[in-house]
């Protein structure tokens, strides 16, 4: 474990600086990276999975999951569509709310500029 830190530590922090040096990330955007490599770090491994049929049942619990049930929808009227969702801010208060069929889409994937739909 300290040389996979140590390992892991000098490749991450020379990939940070190769990228400050490129200007694909800006410097005000970086700490002090020379502190960073005299800091120690903590890696965390697990051990591997034991065969292939456990692996694929790893990645299987998430590859066959649906974005969103029938349930929260309530209606879609034209290009709206209309559903319900968990007030977290209000004591998990289920409210209804009506987007524009596209503003529903974006919600749902998590696209930049909108906030994701938290159903409850």
């Amino acid at each position: 474990m300290r040389v996979l830190r140590k390992l892991f530590r000098g490749k991450f922090l020379a990939a940070l600086k190769a990228a400050e040096q490129s200007g694909d990330l800006p410097a005000s955007h970086l700490p002090d990276l020379d502190a960073l490599y005299r800091k120690p770090w903590v890696v965390y491994c697990k051990p591997p999975f034991g065969n292939p049929e456990q692996v694929l049942a790893y990645l299987a619990r998430y590859t066959h999951r649906i974005a969103i049930t029938n349930s929260p929808l309530v209606r879609l009227e034209g290009e709206e569509v209309t559903f319900t969702w968990k007030d977290y801010a209000d004591h998990d208060r289920i409210r209804e709310m009506t987007l524009s069929g596209e503003d529903f889409l974006r919600r749902l994937l998590g696209w930049p500029g909108r906030t994701r739909i938290a159903f409850g």
